[in-house]
C-alpha cells in the first residue's frame, strides 16, 4: 500500500505538468490517467479526469468502466 502512495503522488506530479502544458484534457491521455488513478484506488481522481476530457473517445470510456468492474 506504502508504494502505491508514492505512485500515486509521482502521478499526481505528473498531471500538474500535463495541465500546464495543455494535455490534460487529450483523449489518449486522460484515459492513461484513468487507469493509473484507478490502479491506486484513487476513484474519484479517475471520475475527475474523466469528466475533464473533451469528447472522451472509446479507450478513457474503456478505462472508466473497467476501473468501476
Amino acid at each position: 500500500a506504502c508504494s502505491r502512495l508514492v505512485d500515486l503522488h509521482e502521478e499526481r506530479l505528473i498531471h500538474g505538468i500535463l495541465i500546464k502544458y495543455g494535455f490534460e484534457f487529450d483523449q489518449l491521455i486522460g484515459g492513461a490517467l484513468i487507469e493509473f488513478y484507478y490502479d491506486c484506488e484513487a476513484i474519484a481522481d479517475a471520475k475527475k479526469v474523466y469528466d475533464g476530457v473533451t469528447n472522451p473517445c472509446l479507450n478513457a470510456s474503456n478505462s472508466l468502466i473497467r476501473g468501476l468492474i
